[in-house]
């Protein structure tokens, strides 16, 4: 047989490297007019939201999910519910993309588009309808498989990623994860035993309090992330069902244990185990059964709080608008303030000048806004002298409208430079409150000429 030259070879290499050009981009042209190209549903002949069934298989491994009324089920290899928003997704990526080619006739070779021997399928049922996709090689350019219908033969191109979305998925990841499921409305209790002691809120009218080790009130957001981070808590990971020995994931000795009542008398129970290694997660379970799920790290740091995390740091619970005067006392004089109509006039020093009503405004925010933290409860005469609070360096009194009388006291600094307070809403409590309103106090508004 007579070799070829060199030159004949490279040229039939480029003829390949040409004709495999030539083919790829082929494949990509539309089939259709720009933006026309036809959706896979369309050549399904089955839109998502008519698919019942979803049976995957994956070079034997088989997957099974089934829609009931709205919601998702997963059969087969487990019987669970699915995450009904993940299977819907994964399903409307596949069927409403737009295919990028579609073969006019059904290849005689299926072998060289990885269709002979299938490894993957995707069969979808709807009403009267069984429709079996077999995912085949991927195309040159690797974003996209070739395709064919069981039933015709029709083979096309669908994307790479939507076609994974389902044949390269386990069971766990169309499982709903959903570990709570809680109205947060309807959250009226809580109580969240620690090493430290117990923690309960408790929800009235609408407002929390703190019922356990003390009686005050919740600081709201704090309330409020506790009951957000209970109320829609998902798992990261499954890890174990019906496990004998809770040891394992520190759950026979939970480091936090969750215990919720909802309005109607349903309640609710959470363990918190060991950190797992990476820092990232936890383990946790239900307390009525034994599943153990991993959950980020950072609800068991949102549920871990204090008693001075959780209780208001409001000293004056008051709405600016329900002022109508502020008197100001501090080592540097006095300086006070009343409502006339819009205006603010002087009592002190300057009686009947008009006061700027932005620099009373401010001193308003200032008195009623928060304290940085909780510093005591019920201190001693000595600890009152500690902090500077018997004979303090600023009061300020808000009279609100109805007559009732608010006051804050600003003591001494504590180390950290920040003042310590007390106000009428939070009792004979300490805390500490930023120096700087101490600072602004002591001004009194400008005159308005």
């Amino acid at each position: 047989m007579k070799r070829l030259s060199s030159h004949s070879a490279w040229l039939a290499v480029g003829v390949l490297i040409a004709l495999g050009l030539w083919l790829y981009f082929d494949l990509k042209t539309p089939v259709r007019e720009p933006g026309e190209n036809p959706k896979i549903s369309d050549l399904v002949g089955m839109k998502a939201d008519e698919v019942r069934k979803i049976e995957i298989t994956n070079n034997g491994a088989s997957l099974t999910l089934a829609k009931t009324g709205a919601s998702w089920a997963i059969e087969q290899p487990i019987k669970a519910a699915a995450d009904t928003d993940t299977v819907k997704s994964a399903l409307e990526g596949l069927l409403d993309q737009s295919s990028d080619y579609v073969m006019a006739e059904p290849p005689k070779d299926l072998a060289q588009f990885g269709l002979a021997k299938p490894g993957k399928t995707i069969t979808l049922t709807g009403p009267g309808k069984r429709v079996a996709l077999q995912i085949g090689a991927q195309d040159p350019g690797k974003s996209s498989v070739f395709t064919r219908l069981a039933d015709g033969g029709k083979v096309f191109l669908a994307g790479n990623w939507a076609v994974e979305a389902l044949t390269d998925k386990k069971a766990d990841d169309f499982r709903d994860k959903t570990v709570l499921s809680i109205p947060r409305d309807k959250i009226e209790h809580v109580r969240i035993v620690r090493p430290a002691g117990p923690i309960v809120l408790n929800k009235t009218g609408g407002k929390w309090s703190l019922a356990e080790p003390i009686n005050a009130p919740a600081d709201e957001f704090s309330a409020d992330g506790i009951v957000d981070a209970l109320s829609s808590l998902k798992a990261d990971k499954f890890v174990a069902a019906g496990v004998s020995d809770l040891k394992t994931y520190g759950l026979d000795a939970p480091r936090l244990t969750v215990e919720i009542k909802a309005a109607g008398g349903a309640q609710y129970g959470l363990r918190i185990g060991k950190e797992i290694t990476g820092g990232t997660a936890v383990y946790a379970s239900r307390t009525s059964d034994n599943d153990v799920v991993e959950i980020p790290k950072s609800t068991y740091d949102t549920l871990n709080k204090t008693v001075g995390d959780l209780r208001s740091k409001k000293l004056l619970d008051v709405q600016s608008d329900s002022v109508e005067r502020v008197a100001v006392v501090t080592r540097k004089g006095r300086w006070e303030v009343r409502k006339s109509g819009n205006d603010w006039l002087f009592v002190s020093p300057n009686p009947n000048k008009k006061a700027d009503a932005i620099d009373v405004d401010n001193a308003i925010l200032d008195a009623t806004g928060s304290a940085d933290r909780w510093i005591a409860d019920d201190p001693n005469e000595a600890d009152l002298g500690r902090y500077g609070l018997i004979q303090p360096e600023v009061t300020v009194t808000l009279t609100l409208k109805g007559g009732a009388v608010k006051k804050l006291e600003l003591g001494k600094k504590d180390p950290s430079g920040d003042r310590y307070a007390r106000g009428t809403d939070t009792g004979t409590s300490v805390f500490a409150m930023g120096s700087y309103v101490t600072d602004r106090l002591e001004t009194a508004p400008k005159e308005v000429k």
